[in-house]
């Protein structure tokens, strides 16, 4: 019959306790910067935002929904930045197809 000192199981034991924490701070880490992210990305921008950003929120549904009053300075701010160059074709299609 073999027998086995505790000194050799201890430290693993401590080694997976301190793996799991490390693990559980890691996965909070990953899912507090992730849902900051989605925060950040689902802020509605002023009409004064950067033409990409302009763009990428007249492209979705919630732009869309929005009443006439509120849309106008989006479209203008939209027009100025077509008309300076700042939007790609894509960009262009994509207001153009949610606005209608």
């Amino acid at each position: 019959m073999q027998t086995v000192e505790k000194s050799t199981i201890q430290p693993s034991a401590r080694g997976r306790k301190r793996l799991t924490v490390l693990s559980a701070c890691v996965a909070a880490a990953l899912l507090t910067g992730m849902g900051i992210k989605l925060w950040l990305d689902h802020r509605v921008p002023p009409p004064t935002a950067d033409a990409g950003r302009l763009s990428r929120y007249m492209a979705t549904p919630a732009f869309a929904a929005l009443p006439e009053a509120q849309k106008k300075p989006y479209l203008d701010a939209f027009h100025t930045a077509g008309e300076r160059g700042d939007l790609t074709p894509d960009q262009q299609r994509g207001v153009i197809a949610n606005a209608m």
